[in-house]
């Protein structure tokens, strides 16, 4: 556990004098700030890309008018998604802006975090229904173009296409959210166990 490994340091050194109890703890909450701030970064950027998003299904018809269009049901879920979406990232970013290990108790700081790790895993799960529902109404919009021989094929291809984005949006939130939430947490605990046996 790196706080251990901070605290041999403070007793084996004769050459610290500065590292100190204060600077222990703030050292332990840079840790805690630096994935928070990245966080926040992953959130904002979110936000400001999301409304530029609703252009896609545009982009797409004028380049596959003729092939494979978004039917009009489609891109109103895209557009309801990416709009809910961006108020969403908003609401996210004042959230984490609240968490301030240096101005607030750890009971605090844990419950914010938690809630935000509670608001991800429920924005995973609508994720993937999300996907799940544009890729199935956008599927059903082509069948018609497929006779009967072909039609397997297309329906192994799309389910495939699902799995790859489920897949992909799994793995895109461990990277991005997963280990940040859980640098924080470890953080915590040892700010936490810093403060007890400092008491």
């Amino acid at each position: 556990m790196d706080l251990d490994k901070i605290k041999d340091i403070w007793k084996n050194t004769e050459i610290s004098p500065s590292l100190n109890d204060e600077n222990i703890s703030r050292i332990l909450n840079n840790k805690g700030k630096g994935a928070l701030n990245r966080l926040l970064s992953y959130e904002r950027l979110s936000m400001c890309l999301l409304p530029f998003c609703m252009l896609l299904p545009f982009i797409h018809n004028k380049i596959f008018a003729d092939i494979a269009p978004f039917p009009l049901v489609s891109i109103v879920l895209f557009i309801l998604f990416c709009s809910i979406g961006t108020f969403w990232q908003y609401y996210k970013v004042k959230l984490l802006k609240k968490i301030n290990p240096n101005d607030m108790n750890i009971i605090e700081a844990s419950k914010y975090i938690t809630l935000y790790k509670k608001y991800i895993n429920y924005e995973l799960s609508i994720g993937i229904i999300w996907i799940l529902t544009v890729i199935s109404t956008y599927t059903y919009s082509l069948l018609h173009l497929f006779v009967d021989k072909v039609l397997p094929l297309f329906i192994i291809f799309v389910l495939a296409e699902v799995i790859v984005a489920i897949l992909f949006v799994y793995f895109f939130y461990r990277w991005m959210y997963t280990k940040n939430i859980r640098s924080i947490e470890h953080s915590i605990k040892e700010i936490e166990d810093f403060e007890k046996d400092n008491h």
